[in-house]
């Protein structure tokens, strides 16, 4: 019990020693005969013992100072300045509660990151000084995270200052610990404080930048490589995959609804490599994308890139899968008609395979003709599918499909024009009788006799006896010569001049009179060595060139053993 050490020191000695205490405690002067120096000594060792009203150490120092276990001599100058101080002490005023400060106890470390910032001295009322600086250190935490150094700052309340940082209190500060400190007054020592604050503040700041730079650095490197490791790991996937299909090309068998084959395993394995290909690149693109996005957003000179770049890639493909979403109903009916469309196309395709092979014979179309009937139906049902089909199943005849329709219409429109200007032109050839049937023509830069004209070509038999079908748009380009049913052919031959008889030209009219009509002979040029003639007649016989030469090789072999080479024209 706490007066247990009273009761041992019993008699004078022991009611001295509980005077003493007693007036520490109380803040009270000595009684007579106590030395003025022990008063301040003996609070603090009250204060600093709460839980017992007197140490052991300063009863015992106390004990030993007043109660004298044996008398000594005390020389006179000792014994007259002792009776001195005391007179001094008798007569000198009470002390005020100013000067009677106590002392406190051990310091408490006020921390941030292991780092001191100011000093706890005391306690307050019912904080200790130990939960004071607990509490100070929590509110330092909780304001370093997000408060700036210039929003600390220091409000005066009666005799408490209180700072803050931004909106979060983290001490409050009293006269007695300005006192302790050292400090001049409480606004001094709180604006010390403020001010260290502000500046460990700005340091963590400075340190917390730094270590967040070198950590996004460090999980844009990590993060990197990841990336590259996953697009590295999805192209082998791909590549396996496409590998696994080229070697066991029966794994993926043709799709067939019942008995007809709709797709074939040809088809279906380039659609699955398709598929794969692109569902790479894809995912690819997706892995740098990702990786872009994150790196940008680690750092705040980048992070507003980060916003832009997700707009412009993510939001249209948001609006993408909303408009999907939102015409749901229609691609699904629209999917159904397409599979339908597709089904008859490729029963017509089959049906037609099978003519051209002899399978299915038809009396009214040959087995020759079946492959460009077939692909003119097909087209056919496409394009009727687009642009009469496509309205009635979306509901919209300005729809995209419908447009497609439109699309396709012009393309082949702008594809057959040259055939529609042949089919215009082969009008005013075939209704006014321009080119007749059995006339000899020069028609788009080929000649011959015509055997036919038609709305898109003229039928030509050349010298050859070829057919010769010449399309009306080539006689835009070309003139056209209309050499009649009895064309005059011309042969150019050279005689030496020595010896020259002087009948050869009615010698020539008098053998080629039996080829053709109108013959003629006419000197083209006489020169030293040679005189040139040029023979002629009107003959509808296709080859009348042929039998001019000849008649006229029998002419010249009967007067020289090797004539000059003839040349033949076609007189216009």
């Amino acid at each position: 019990m706490p007066m247990m050490p009273w009761r041992k020191a019993a008699g004078p000695a022991g009611c001295a020693v509980a005077c003493l205490a007693l007036f520490a405690t109380l803040g009270m002067p000595a009684a007579h005969g106590a030395p003025a120096e022990e008063a301040p000594s003996a609070a603090p060792a009250a204060s600093a013992s709460a839980p017992e009203p007197i140490a052991s150490a300063p009863v015992a120092s106390a004990v030993a100072s007043v109660a004298p276990a044996k008398p000594k001599a005390v020389p006179p100058a000792r014994a007259a300045r002792a009776d001195a101080s005391a007179r001094a002490a008798a007569s000198a005023p009470p002390p005020t509660a100013a000067s009677a400060v106590p002392a406190a106890a051990k310091p408490i470390d006020v921390r941030l990151n292991e780092r001191v910032i100011f000093r706890i001295h005391a306690g307050h009322g019912a904080q200790t000084a130990e939960e004071r600086g607990r509490a100070a250190e929590e509110a330092l935490d909780t304001a370093s995270a997000g408060v700036e150094p210039d929003e600390v700052r220091v409000e005066q309340q009666h005799d408490v200052a209180v700072i803050f940082a931004g909106k979060v209190p983290i001490v409050q500060l009293y006269e007695r610990d300005a006192t302790l400190a050292g400090d001049a007054s409480l606004d001094v020592h709180a604006a010390g404080i403020a001010a260290q604050i502000r500046e460990t503040l700005k340091s963590e700041k400075k340190r917390s930048a730094i270590a967040s730079t070198v950590f996004s650095f460090s999980l844009v490197i990590f993060f990197g490589l990841l990336a590259l490791y996953l697009i590295r790991k999805v192209g082998d996937l791909a590549a396996r995959a496409r590998r696994f299909i080229h070697d066991n090309p029966e794994r993926i068998p043709a799709l067939r609804v019942h008995s007809i084959e709709v797709v074939r395993p040809a088809l279906l394995r380039g659609v699955v490599q398709a598929v794969l290909g692109l569902g790479k690149w894809l995912f690819q693109i997706g892995i740098a994308y990702g990786w872009l996005v994150f790196a940008l957003s680690l750092f705040a000179p980048t992070r507003a890139y980060t916003e832009r770049l997700t707009g412009f890639v993510v939001t249209p493909v948001t609006d993408l899968f909303a408009r999907f979403a939102a015409s749901l109903p229609v691609l699904l009916v629209a999917g159904i008609a397409a599979a339908a469309v597709y089904v008859l196309v490729r029963f017509v395709g089959l049906f037609f395979a099978g003519v051209s092979r002899g399978e299915t014979p038809l009396t009214w179309l040959p087995a020759d003709l079946a492959a460009p009937t077939s692909f003119l139906l097909r087209a056919s049902i496409v394009i009727g599918a687009l642009v009469f089909g496509a309205p009635v199943v979306t509901g919209d005849p300005e729809g995209a499909l419908a447009r497609s329709g439109s699309i396709l219409l012009g393309a082949l429109a702008l594809a057959s024009t040259p055939l529609l200007a042949s089919g215009v032109t082969g009008v005013a050839f075939v209704f006014l009788g321009r080119v007749k049937v059995g006339d000899f023509a020069e028609y788009g830069g080929r000649s011959g006799r015509v055997l036919g004209v038609g709305l898109l070509d003229v039928t030509l038999r050349d010298a050859q006896g070829c057919e010769v079908r010449v399309p009306h748009l080539l006689s835009l380009f070309h003139p056209t010569t209309i050499l009649g049913a009895a064309p005059r052919t011309s042969v150019e031959v050279a005689v030496p001049a020595q010896p020259l008889r002087k009948n050869l030209r009615e010698i020539l009219l008098e053998h080629i009179a039996g080829i053709g009509e109108e013959p003629e002979v006419e000197v083209v040029s006489i020169e030293p060595q040679a005189v040139r003639f040029r023979v002629s007649v009107r003959s509808a016989e296709p080859h009348a060139n042929a039998l001019l030469q000849a008649r006229l090789l029998d002419v010249l072999s009967s007067e020289r053993p090797h004539p000059a080479p003839a040349r033949v024209t076609r007189a216009p």
